[in-house]
This record gives C-alpha cells, structure tokens and sequence, in this order.
C-alpha cells in the first residue's frame, strides 16, 4: 500500500531562486545567477550548522573574509573573497565535518556542483575564479581559517577549542599570522544583506575605479580620429562613447559596418539613442542572450562583462540599391578599418574574437589565421587559431544576430560557440 505512495525519481535537478529563475545544478548558466539571490539567501544561512549559540549569517562571514583578505595587503582579491561562499547561496553551508563524512563515503556531488556554481557566480557577477591550490587560493582559505578562528571563539559553546584542536600548530601559526579584525555586531539576515550587497558595489566599484593608463586615451584618441574623418560626410554622426570597463573584458566582437539607427546615432554599438526604448535593438538583444552564456554583454550599463564591439567600416555605407543589405564597404575604407583593428586589437587584448558574419570573418582570418574564407558556412562555429602581434587568439564566426533570424542553424551555432569560450575563459 505505501510502495505505491512513493514519489517517482527526479529525472531534473533545476532549483527555484527566489527572483523566479530556473537553476539547473548539472548546467548553471550565468543569465539564471542574480546578485539579489545570493545576498538574500546568505544572509538567511546559518553558520556552523546552524548550531551557533547565535544567529551568525553566511553573508555576514563573508564580508569579513573580504576584510581579512584587504587588511591582508591583498585588495586584488576581495571581490574573490567576499564570494567565496556564494554557491551556499544555493546549496546551503553544509557543516564540515559532514562533508568529510560525505567524501569518505565517495558522495562527492555536493563538492562538484558547488564548483559548477562557483564557476557560473564568477562569470555572472564579474568575480575572477581562482584555483584553490594557488597562492591566491591560499590567501582566501587562509582568510577563510581567520574568520572561523573568530567566529567560534565568540559563538560556539567550547570557544572554538574543538575547531583549534584539529589544527595543526603550523598551520594555526600561518592563520594567526593575517589579521584579526573585531567581530562585528551580529546582524539580522536584514542587515546582512544589507552589508553584503553594500561589500559588493564597493569591490566592483573600486575594481572598475582602477586607472587603465594609457589604453583609456588610445580608445579617445582612435574615436577622435574616426569621428573626424566621417563626421564631415555625415553630420549625424555620434562620436563613440569610451566605456573603460570594457578593457576588463578579454572577448572582442568585429561585424562590417555601423548600422543606420544604433551607434550611429548613439555613440554605443546596438544601442539605440538615449531617446528611444528599449536600449537595445533586436540585434543587439539577440546578442546580449549569446553573450551572456559566458557572462558577458554588449549593454554599457548592464551586468556581466561589457564585451568590446568594433566594425571594419566605422561608418554608416548606406543600402544597397537593390535594397537587399548593407552597402558593402570601399577597399579605402576596409584599410583604414583594418587599421584602426589593429589598434584596437592591442589595446584591447582579446583571447577570444567572434566574427559577426562573413565581411568579419574573411577579413580576420585572412588577416590573422592566414586562411581565405569565401564562405560563412565552412567556418561557421569552428575554433579557429589566429596569431595577434606575437599572441595566441581563439576565434569563432558566427551569423550577424542582426540576420541570425534566417538562418535554421544560427541558435545551435550560438549555443555551441558560447559552451566553447565558457570553457576558454
């Protein structure tokens, strides 16, 4: 009689957050990661188990890794730090001596999608990932140790002696080597999402904040010289607007020519004018849901990493008479594109390069992988190696997304070219 109250297996292992998001924990994608979700669970997690003598959040420990890792003399990794954790988020703050236990018996899928997840929160949120056998990753478990250390003097009933005890006395000597900041007052989940979320603007903003010399003026300096030279033939013309944090990116994009109605006229590639709504063309939306498979974007004020966007013609070459396309650029014009590319190119200094349809993709690779492509297709969604001023590049063409609606193959492309930078990156 009960056997037939079972509940059939779980053929899916999709989580629902909180802001309405499908989770898939065998293949989290950043689009499905919010800050709003991790901050707002953490702050509802207990630690230790939830057997403090105390409610201590999980957000709340974070932020002091964060302080540790900074008053460390390592400010470089406190975005790393302040997320270390942030998988909890998801699948809660297993006790450790439960994930011992866990792997002594061989069940290691707790460990593997806690690292999926990691991978997939640094993406979405623009935190560097960290190799936890590195010297950086010793920073942060040795943080990590310190704020344990504090934590169970001050909530656990033996004062941590436990804890202390397990360690040995080389290793609790390294620990008490960094610094020991005070122990905060403890603070509702309310308030430590609070902190968290306020820890968190202030890493991205001081990140972003960083002076990038002298690559910031060479961007000014090229949109200079190609307003300069188009705006007199077209007074329309918006000069391109320097976004700084583009040079955190390591993903270059190159189609042929600006459009008639976005950059044009707004000075942001697929951006409408400040104007208009939405934002983003169609194009430029079918973009946006590519790039942020690898937790990129072409929105100058979105989240994620704000891939750089640049033409071989940076102007506007008008239709063709027949009316089926864009003009196709002049060799004059394709010159000083390919010039202006290579500029760009050494500023930038992108891994990775996705060729927006054929012009991109015929000029790139003969230019820098010495192959002659006459058309998309036999290129189309195959890594391609291509050499940079002495650097290795991966590049990848794919249709235009401007014109990806005609083509059967253009969403399986996407989503096969996104896995494969996902991985690069």
């Amino acid at each position: 009689m009960l056997s037939s109250l079972r509940v059939p297996p779980q053929s899916s292992h999709t989580l629902d957050t909180a802001s309405g998001e499908k989770l898939d924990l065998d293949d989290p994608r950043p689009e499905t990661i919010h800050l709003a979700d991790i901050a707002g669970a953490l702050s509802r997690v207990c630690r230790f188990g939830a057997q403090a003598t105390r409610f201590y959040s999980v957000a709340q420990h974070a932020v002091m890794v964060r302080d540790i890792v900074e008053q460390a003399g390592r400010p470089d990794l406190a975005a790393v730090a302040l997320h270390h954790d942030s998988a909890e988020a998801f699948v809660c703050d297993l006790p450790k001596p439960l994930k011992n236990l866990m792997e002594d018996e061989g069940d290691f899928a707790y460990d593997c999608v806690s690292k999926r997840l990691d991978r997939t929160i640094g993406i979405a949120l623009g935190v560097d990932s960290y190799d936890k056998g590195s010297q950086d990753g010793e920073v942060i478990k040795l943080a990590d140790e310190r704020a344990l250390l504090i934590e169970a003097e001050h909530l656990l009933p033996d004062g941590g002696r436990g804890i202390r005890e397990a360690r040995s006395p080389e290793w609790l000597e390294r620990v008490e080597a960094l610094p020991k900041p005070r122990l905060l007052p403890l603070l509702s989940p309310e308030d430590a999402q609070d902190r968290f979320l306020q820890s968190h603007h202030q890493v991205v903003a001081g990140r972003r904040a960083q002076p990038h010399g002298d690559r910031v003026s060479q961007l000014d300096a090229l949109y200079e010289e190609i307003h300069a030279r188009y705006s007199s033939s077209d007074p329309e013309l918006v000069r391109r607007i320097t976004v700084p944090r583009v040079l955190e990116s390591r993903v270059l994009l190159l189609a042929q020519a600006l459009g008639r109605d976005t950059q044009r006229l707004s000075g942001l590639p697929y951006c409408f004018s400040p104007a208009e709504r939405p934002t983003l063309s169609k194009g430029g939306q079918v973009l946006d849901a590519f790039l942020w498979r690898f937790g990129h974007t072409i929105d100058a004020n979105g989240c994620g990493r704000y891939a750089y966007h640049t033409d071989i013609a940076h102007y506007y070459p008008g239709r063709k008479p027949d009316g089926s396309g864009d003009r196709e650029p002049d060799p004059e014009e394709i010159e000083f594109g390919e010039n202006c590319l290579e500029r760009e190119l050494g500023v930038i200094e992108p891994n990775v390069v996705v060729l927006l349809g054929k012009a991109a993709a015929k000029l790139f690779l003969r230019t820098y992988g010495a192959q002659r492509v006459k058309r998309l297709r036999d290129v189309l969604g195959e890594q391609q190696a291509c050499r940079v001023g002495g650097r290795e590049v991966t590049a990848f063409a794919v249709h235009h997304p401007s014109s990806a609606w005609r083509f059967a193959d253009s969403g399986p492309t996407y989503e096969r070219v996104a896995s494969q930078i996902r991985r690069l990156l």
